[in-house]
């Protein structure tokens, strides 16, 4: 009796210890202080167990300074008003919504082709402003120089819009019109203090007093007449002006960088300019580029046009300006082959 009743008692023991928790299998405190997750959370892409990737990293190429330094030019990415729970679009896919960035549609050559063929046949030029020349057009393939227009109202403008075969600007405080034909110029109706050409219909601006807006006109002639376009609410940081159909390019006087604007996004990332870092005095867009008027890197005040690949910042080449000085905006062209 006293053998079966022992041998029950072990029974009940060996049961007891085969249900309970396992020495190789210890019970999780929930803690997880080792760090080490199941193997779903390991292989989710994230510890903790999270399917979120990480933060994509930016790799822009540049460095404070703007010079470039050999990496990824891809933008970093850009602010915009959203929740946070989505990246924010670059606007340097052009298939995402809200956020392209197309080239200005090619421009059939205008009176330009009459008054400087050699230029115009160029596969980009652009139209210089000076207070002393009035308006010179630069071909950013050969460098030559033709004027084109002895407009003399450019002393305190900073950004032009070239729409058909006239300039316009905004340098006496309003919208005034250039005829390239003539160099006649007439005086309209709005009031403005920077404008260029989205390179389509529509024509942005800047407005206001102390802090400006972005404003989008549907067309030239609504601001000449005098009708005010669309205020996007966004204040931009300059008036040295750019445009193509997606996005307002400006730059403050002087900058490494230029700032994008989208009329329905709002600002977004910026484009660092590789080895620039001083004055910019015009900014104008091309088929996959932006241009710049800038000082000629030690050459002390002279000039010249810069031009950048319009996705990554990346320099493609420069012009001189000289003789001219004192650039007070520019305009550009991609004339259709």
């Amino acid at each position: 009796m006293v053998v079966g009743w022992k041998l029950g008692l072990l029974l009940v023991g060996l049961g007891s210890f085969a249900c309970g928790p396992s020495v190789l299998d210890p019970v999780s405190d929930g803690d997880d202080d080792d760090g080490d997750d199941d193997i779903q959370g390991m292989t989710s892409g994230g510890s903790g167990g999270s399917d979120t990737p990480p933060p994509a990293t930016t790799g822009s190429g540049a460095s404070a300074d703007g010079s470039s330094d050999g990496s990824s030019g891809d933008l970093p990415p850009a602010t915009t008003s959203g929740t946070g729970d989505e990246p924010a679009d670059t606007g340097s896919d052009s298939d995402s919504e809200g956020g392209s960035d197309p080239d200005p549609p090619p421009s059939e050559p205008g009176i330009e082709a009459e008054l400087c063929p050699a230029v115009a046949a160029e596969s980009r030029y652009c139209l210089v402003a000076t207070p002393s020349s009035g308006l010179t057009l630069v071909g950013l393939d050969s460098g030559s120089h033709c004027p084109i227009a002895a407009a003399s109202i450019f002393d305190n403008n900073e950004s032009l819009a070239w729409i058909g075969d006239a300039v316009y600007a905004c340098a006496g405080g309003a919208i005034e019109r250039i005829d390239l034909a003539t160099g006649q110029t007439t005086e309209g109706a709005l009031p403005c203090t920077a404008v260029t050409s989205s390179g389509a219909d529509e024509v942005y601006y800047l407005a206001g007093g102390a802090l400006e807006s972005f404003f989008v006109a549907p067309d030239i002639e609504s601001m000449m007449d005098g009708a005010p376009g669309l205020n996007t609410g966004i204040n931009p940081h300059g008036r040295r002006l750019g445009g193509d159909p997606s996005l307002l390019w400006v730059s403050w006087h002087s900058t490494e960088e230029l700032g994008r604007y989208d009329p329905d996004l709002g600002e977004l990332a910026p484009l660092p300019l590789e080895g620039h870092d001083g004055w910019v005095f015009g900014v104008g867009r091309v088929d996959g580029e932006v241009v710049i008027a800038r000082h000629t890197p030690n050459a002390g005040f002279d000039h010249e046009l810069a031009f950048y690949d319009a996705t990554d910042g990346t320099m493609n080449g420069a012009v001189s300006l000289n003789p001219l000085s004192s650039v007070t905006g520019i305009a550009c062209r991609s004339p259709a082959p």
